[in-house]
């Protein structure tokens, strides 16, 4: 394998620590890195594995006395050991190994991957020094394990090492002296003294706490004679475990750490003093050391970024104006961390600072800003970058929805599901996560039959884990079938969830129900006062008035009325009054607007509102009045993304009056509402549709007759079975099956022998949704039988039928018919794992058994 220095990568690596670019390269690239050409692996919790670079501070060997006895061990046999000691010897082998490495982070740069990686993606691990031979033995069982006590005893120094690094994960045995040794035995390589350095931190004993603080009191000496042994290095990693070991204090060697020359040391003292606990901040310093607020002006950028992380962090009174120097500093990194420290401590004047950002030519810096904005929750702002040209911003607006799970937050995921940019609709996938099934599952099914593979994928990965029925969607198969398949998917998810808002609608309802008689009697007597013509102005000016102090409570009131009573509200009440309890009512009022263009806007705005929470029925039934007299096609399109998941009334009445309207897409849209939302009292004007000049009416009427009650005469519908168009004949087979009607079933039998294969596919996949009865005794059993005989696509769909009849994959074990849920015998193979025509051959055969 060829060795990738470290020093052609970046001219400003530091040999104590990977720099950024390394970073970012193997992240993105996923290539091995190594320093010195040592070897590298994947590390078990899945961050690269990356060789140390030797300090060029340190005059030590990198193998030394321990080698030469390894050698010489090696050499020379030893004829009087016995088996026992052998195996002992052996089970110490993989220790003799001194390969420690320091796992890659996630860097902190903007540019990097940090803030588009998946929810997914791997935490940090929690030890930073990692060993591929000991966590291989620490993953096995205890007793399987060398005897580390034993080890501890070993003649080779590297073995007594690892030993009583292991000790330390396990927090077992007294490992101190051994780890203490370590940090300081110059012939051991420099990343072997970090590793024992680390572990010494995890032992939490009084005799570990007493080594790191005789340690970091020998090797934090950097000034005169010391400078030219000074190893910042081993400081700053003992900083950070004496950090670790105190449970989150702040111990005065860690503020006398920011004294060092060196960066790293620097940022290990100003990052302890960031994770301290808030308790021991205020014991341990009233106020941060004069030397932590200098550092936000260092040299090094990283230091500055710890900086000022840090003063953020414990609120200092200087924090704020370190934070807007930083805005403006040479660094793109210390910027973009301002920025984002923001939207964490940032006043509300902060706010038009970031909004400008957010409009920056920059692309990372609008993606800091966003981020800063969200933090606020500003989602105004936020939200208004949703048509960024920049997919990285519009991928942090995405992020921003995770925290608010409601209508406006799935109308605007909605439209990223159909951006651009892959990356984007693949980031508002995973954002779904975050929610509840409920409200993600919709989205996702939305994503089944996307043409693009990705966001494929992950949908159906992420709905399958949350939803048992999606489990095993075939993201290969071809658009069409995908299509199909999506919209089996969504009925049963209408089936198990319903398609409105349910929550709202039952939330609005009991605080209906909770509104005393006492408080409709005054709300009805002033709406009466309000629109009688006998009433005196100032007597209607004083009931307006009464009604405006109500505020938000008037609404549901008013709601609860109108269910009661069911009389229009005087004309006043929605020019005086309702356009204080409510920013819709404003809009509503201009649907009466003689420009068709203030309409369409007003009615554009409305639906907008609606995505965010439920209208009032009584905004709803004014808007269905206004609407009914609009002619403007556009106004209707728009009328149905406000209705087409409520039930209500007013909704009803609205689509209804569609029916009529001269345009043919929202005549369909009509009968799509009554295919979700049956309704006996329209079904006169579904059998009226059935006349239509429209093909695609005819289909959406036939479908929506079907979901509702049985017609007293089916001559209407049954007359559209001798159509030309097939599929239409299949649309009425279906709904006068579901009716349980035997013309339905007869004409079911003919169309699976049409000419047209996809008729026939589709016959197939119809008959094992319909209730026709057990398995056996359906009437329509020997036609899907029959179809096992045709080619391929249409005997798969008839498979699947016969497993939605049989409630198993397999046929049942014996004869007659078994119940839904039966299940077939383990033993009897498992249809995922038998070809086609096994599966055929076994219903075919299981068929004749039942029919000699």
């Amino acid at each position: 394998m060829h060795c990738l220095p470290l020093h052609c990568l970046s001219s400003n690596c530091r040999h104590g620590s990977f720099c950024a670019c390394v970073a970012r390269i193997g992240l993105l690239l996923a290539l091995p890195i190594s320093a010195g050409c040592q070897s590298s692996r994947w590390s078990p919790t899945g961050g690269t594995f990356a060789a140390e670079p030797q300090s060029t501070t340190s005059n030590h060997p990198t193998s030394g006395a321990a080698a030469d006895k390894t050698a010489t061990a090696k050499s020379k046999p030893n004829p009087g050991s016995q088996p026992a000691a052998n195996s002992v010897l052996d089970s110490f082998k993989p220790l003799d190994d001194d390969n420690w490495v320091l796992a890659v982070a996630m860097p902190e740069s903007p540019d990097a991957l940090e803030h588009f990686a998946p929810p997914d993606h791997a935490e940090a691990p929690r030890y930073r020094w990692r060993h591929h031979a000991l966590e291989d033995i620490l993953d096995r069982p205890i007793d399987q394990q060398p005897d580390w006590q034993l080890a501890l005893q070993s003649e080779k120094q590297i073995v007594r090492v690892n030993a009583a690094i292991a000790l330390s994960r396990q927090g077992a045995g007294s490992p101190e002296k051994t780890l203490t040794s370590a940090v300081q035995a110059p012939d051991l390589k420099l990343a072997v003294r970090r590793a024992a350095t680390e572990a010494l931190g995890e032992v939490h004993s009084t005799a570990a706490t007493a080594a790191l603080n005789d340690l970091i009191d020998q090797y934090s000496q950097c000034t005169g004679p010391n400078r030219s042994h000074y190893i910042p290095e081993i400081h700053a990693e003992l900083v950070r475990a004496l950090a670790h070991s105190s449970g989150g204090t702040i111990d005065a060697r860690i503020v006398d750490a920011l004294k060092s020359p060196a960066p790293v040391v620097k940022r290990e003292a100003l990052g302890a003093m960031t994770n301290s606990n808030a308790a021991a901040a205020k014991t341990d310093a009233t106020s941060l050391p004069p030397l932590a607020l200098d550092l936000t002006s260092d040299a090094d950028p990283q230091v500055r970024i710890a900086a000022l992380k840090l003063i953020a962090a414990r609120k200092d009174p200087q924090a704020l104006d370190k934070i807007h120097r930083a805005l403006s500093d040479s660094d793109f990194s210390v910027r973009s961390k301002a920025i984002e420290l923001l939207g964490q401590v940032g006043a509300d004047e902060d706010r038009a600072r970031l909004k400008r950002l957010a409009g920056d030519h920059g692309e990372l810096v609008r993606v800091a800003a966003i981020q800063a904005l969200a933090n606020l929750d500003d989602r105004d702002n936020v939200e208004s970058a949703a048509h960024d040209p920049s997919w990285r911003v519009r991928t942090a607006v995405v992020a921003s929805l995770a925290k608010h799970p409601d209508r406006r937050s799935v109308a605007l995921a909605r439209q990223f599901l159909t951006d651009g940019s892959v990356e984007v609709q693949r980031a508002t996938i995973r954002m779904t996560a975050a929610w509840q099934i409920e409200t993600a599952g919709p989205l996702l099914l939305s994503v089944l039959d996307s043409p693009n593979y990705s966001p494929r994928k992950d949908a159906a990965t992420l709905l399958s884990d949350r939803w048992a029925p999606a489990a095993g969607f075939p993201i290969d198969a071809p658009q069409q079938r995908r299509t199909e398949l999506a919209v089996q998917l969504q009925q049963q998810w209408i089936a198990q969830f319903g398609n409105i808002d349910t929550q709202a609608l039952v939330s609005a309802s009991q605080r209906t129900s909770e509104i005393s008689d006492e408080r409709k009697n005054t709300v009805f007597g002033l709406i009466n006062r309000l629109g009688d013509p006998r009433a005196s102005d100032a007597e209607q000016t004083a009931a307006a008035q009464s009604l405006v102090a109500l505020g938000a409570d008037l609404l549901p009131i008013l709601d609860a009325l109108q269910a009661e009573h069911d009389q229009p509200l005087p004309a006043r009440i929605y020019r005086d009054v309702l356009p204080q309890c409510g920013k819709e009512f404003e809009l509503i009022n201009q649907l009466a607007d003689a420009a068709p263009a203030n309409r369409r806007a007003a009615l554009a705005a409305i639906v907008k509102v609606s995505s965010e929470r439920q209208l009032s029925t009584v905004a709803l039934a004014r808007i269905s009045e206004l609407l009914v007299k609009e002619s403007d096609p556009i106004q209707w399109l728009s009328a149905y993304q406000l209705i087409e998941h409520d039930p209500r009334e007013p909704a009803r009445l609205l689509a209804a009056a569609g029916m009529s309207h001269p345009s043919a897409e929202i005549r369909r849209r009509a009968c799509l509402y009554f295919a979700q939302y049956p309704d006996a009292q329209q079904s006169d004007l579904l059998v009226a549709a059935l006349g239509d000049d429209n093909l695609s009416v005819l289909h959406a009427a036939a479908q929506a007759l079907g979901t509702g009650p049985p017609l007293a005469d089916p001559a209407p519908l049954e007359t559209l079975l001798t159509a030309s168009d097939h599929s239409l004949r299949l649309d009425a087979a279906v709904s006068l099956s579901r009716w349980k009607l035997e013309s339905g079933w007869a004409a079911l039998e003919r169309l699976a022998a049409d000419d047209d294969p996809q008729i026939r596919r589709k016959t197939a996949q119809v008959i094992g949704k319909l209730d026709g009865g057990g398995l056996s005794d359906n009437p329509l059993l020997p036609t899907l039988v029959k179809l096992l005989d045709d080619q391929q696509d249409v005997r798969r769909a008839a498979l699947l039928s016969l497993r939605s009849l049989s409630g198993a994959g397999n046929p049942p074990a014996a004869s007659g018919s078994q119940p839904a849920a039966y299940e077939a015998p383990v033993d009897a193979g498992e249809s995922g794992s038998a070809t086609l025509d096994e599966q055929v051959q076994r219903w075919k055969q299981w068929y004749s058994r039942q029919n000699p």
